[in-house]
């Protein structure tokens, strides 16, 4: 479910999973002028679940949306942004189309 690129407000981002560890729960960060997100694969020395890296993409891609949008106190706003990543994250999980 994570892209390897995907396009906002006609910026091309690229995705980035980096099979390393860092020493916080924060997995991923969204860098605007590189148009980049980075996923780290481990946190505190324990590989990551997929669910929770796709999470962590939902949540650094809302931050890219509200960037986007020229929102950047609400890009700020990490309850906000937490909230909207939680939503999106479950409707991609569980949403069932029509074919």
């Amino acid at each position: 479910m994570i892209p390897k690129k995907f396009t906002l407000g006609g910026t091309e981002y690229r995705v980035k999973i980096e099979d390393s560890s860092i020493d916080n729960p924060v997995v991923a960060q969204v860098s605007y002028p590189e148009a980049l997100v980075s996923i780290s694969s481990r946190s505190k020395g324990k590989k990551c679940t997929e669910d929770y890296m796709e999470a962590s993409f939902c949540h650094e891609l809302v931050h890219a949306m509200l960037e986007t949008m020229g929102k950047h106190t609400l890009r700020e706003d990490e309850e906000l942004v937490e909230g909207l990543a939680n939503q999106l994250h479950q409707f991609m999980k569980t949403a069932e189309y029509n074919k």
